[in-house]
């Protein structure tokens, strides 16, 4: 079992498959489509825009939104804005401390569950890989 610690940006759990991107994403655009199955996204970073939190909030309410989001580095307003709206939990700073890359992360096959309580404390992402 691997864990990453970090900052909790927008509480709750969620447990899923990890979905890894190893490179800056934004939801406008690249992930407007959503997901098929329930995923905890774990990407290096966003590329907001004022559009981002509109287009969470339509995936969630479609179903089709991350079930939680874990970004390695500092996460952006807008990003954080979605999260909020759409009821999805957020910790970013995932990175800091970490002893694995996203690189190696994105080869593994696992399950991630992502425990944030209060905003702007410990947000703990745990993996169960297989």
């Amino acid at each position: 079992m691997l864990a990453l610690k970090g900052r909790c940006l927008n509480p709750g759990e969620a447990e899923a498959r990890l979905l890894v991107i190893p490179r800056s994403v934004s939801f406008y655009g690249e992930l407007e489509e959503g997901f098929d199955e329930p995923v905890v996204l774990l990407v290096a970073s966003t590329r907001g825009s004022t559009v981002a939190p509109y287009v969470i909030y339509r995936l969630a309410r479609r179903g089709r939104a991350p079930r939680g989001i874990g970004i390695w580095g500092r996460a952006e307003p807008m990003i954080v804005a979605g999260c909020v709206l759409a009821g999805i939990p957020l910790a970013d700073m995932l990175g800091r401390a970490a002893s694995s890359s996203l690189e190696e992360l994105a080869r593994l096959d696992c399950i991630a569950r992502l425990e944030c309580s209060e905003r702007g404390g410990a947000a703990l992402l745990t993996l169960r890989c297989g």
